[in-house]
């Protein structure tokens, strides 16, 4: 035989063999991925990624953002509806950390400023920098004084949401008005309390109508779930609740106010 049709017969049984390989493994790839259905179980297991993320997600913003919850009773009226609102709280985790985050900015804005004064007071004895050393230790001294202010988390006037103490499945609804080393009178001011250290006291706005502090004493900071920042009544009206626009500090109750 020739060699060019040698070759050309070569060419032809062994390319027709290869050709038929790749058809075969073609069809048998397609037929294992049309019995399996590889497109399905990948769509499949993503939905399944998409909802654990998304529940991963919203128990993250419940338990350490904030959350809302349904309360009703008359120990908190008229600012709480004897029929029921929806309360909006930040959880206490997240006051904490913002609380220290703003701790840290207002620390090194001081050094900042107690650098400044330095460098005037070593370098300018000029009278026309005593105006500005006296402001800038008047700032330093406040802000020293925000930072001691701002260790207790949770302020006077404050409505929290916490973990009763006489009923640990029971969530409750009250107002702050003592904190750590305050002194208070209580019994009608027949006698005083001081408040120990990480301990609160609280009371209902309803004084007539409410079991508090004034039943089982002081609170331990670690039963507050929360600071209730903003009410709504279905059927009425929303607004938002903040310590100086909805309560005000009455002095005569303080024997000594701490800070």
């Amino acid at each position: 035989m020739p060699y060019t049709c040698y070759r050309t017969y070569l060419l032809k049984k062994y390319g027709l063999t290869k050709r038929q390989e790749g058809y075969n493994i073609n069809v048998t790839k397609n037929r294992i991925e049309k019995h399996f259905n590889f497109g399905g179980i990948y769509h499949s297991l993503n939905f399944i990624k998409n909802i654990i993320l998304s529940m991963l997600f919203i128990y993250g913003v419940n338990n350490y953002v904030f959350d809302m919850t349904l309360t009703s009773g008359s120990s908190m009226y008229p600012l709480i509806n004897k029929d029921g609102v929806v309360l909006f709280y930040i959880c206490d985790c997240s006051l904490r950390f913002f609380n220290e985050l703003r701790n840290i900015a207002i620390y090194n804005y001081m050094n900042i400023l107690y650098k400044i004064y330095n460098i005037i007071h070593s370098n300018f004895d000029n009278i026309n920098f005593v105006k500005v050393k006296n402001t800038l230790a008047n700032k330093i001294e406040n802000l020293k004084n925000q930072i001691k202010s701002n260790q207790n988390v949770y302020k006077r006037g404050d409505v929290v949401l916490l973990i009763s103490p006489v009923n640990s499945n029971k969530r409750v609804c009250k107002r702050i008005i003592g904190i750590e080393n305050d002194k208070l009178y209580v019994n009608d001011f027949n006698s005083f309390v001081e408040i120990p250290k990480n301990h609160i006291w609280i009371e209902g706005d309803n004084k007539l109508d409410s079991f508090d502090s004034r039943n089982y004493g002081c609170v331990n900071i670690n039963l507050v779930i929360g600071k209730i920042f903003f009410l709504l009544d279905p059927f009425r009206s929303f607004s938002f609740i903040t310590n100086k626009g909805n309560y005000g500090i009455d002095p005569d109750r303080f024997v000594h106010m701490s800070n």
